[in-house]
């Protein structure tokens, strides 16, 4: 049985994506896709824009509150349970912790009013 190449994928110092080497191995040849650490997202919130570096998998609300650092959409339960993130996308009602960063790309989000206290005087 012949060694068949492994292909490897492996940072490079300087660069943000890996690079695929391939090597010799025993086993079956397999490929492993080089996913980018970061992805530059724009966006606008409430008017306001933003361009940021996020993870393609980090939920939408978390791009917007901890990476932007916008104070709004409210956060709730994370698992699109309770609603309090609901929050209009290009005019479609969306849920935003049930969004990936990746998504967000280009679109305009328009979040609800902050709720006034009733202990307000």
């Amino acid at each position: 049985m012949g060694q068949a190449p492994l292909h490897i994928a492996q940072r490079e110092p300087g660069l943000r994506r890996a690079v695929v080497r391939t090597v010799p191995t025993m086993a079956t040849e397999l490929e492993l896709t080089a996913v980018p650490e970061v992805l530059r997202v724009t966006f606008t919130v409430d008017g306001e824009e933003f361009c940021v570096d996020a993870w393609p998998d980090l939920s939408a609300l978390r791009t917007i509150r901890d990476v932007a650092r916008h104070p709004r959409p409210r956060r709730g339960c994370e698992m699109g349970l309770c609603g309090s993130c609901e929050s209009k996308v290009d005019g479609v009602e969306a849920r935003l912790c049930q969004m990936t960063s990746a998504a967000l790309d280009g679109v305009v989000i328009e979040t609800p009013a902050p709720r006034r206290s009733m202990f307000a005087v």
